[in-house]
């Protein structure tokens, strides 16, 4: 046997390399996700209550 051949894959080392890999792409991509869709929600939301008087903090004269 010459020493050019590859070792055989552990198939359960395998299945964990490749579940590893999945769930580091999972991470990568839900970091670039959530803040987009923070983002998103946010701008839904000032866009929903952009026709509300803001709430003042302070009394006016007007009453």
């Amino acid at each position: 046997m010459d020493d050019t051949t590859p070792a055989p894959i552990d198939p359960i080392r395998a299945a964990y390399l490749d579940m590893e890999q999945r769930r580091k792409r999972a991470n990568r991509v839900r970091n670039w996700v959530n803040p987009l869709l923070t983002l998103q929600q946010a701008q839904a939301g000032n866009a929903k209550h952009a026709d509300e008087q803001p709430a003042l903090d302070y009394p006016t004269d007007a009453a």
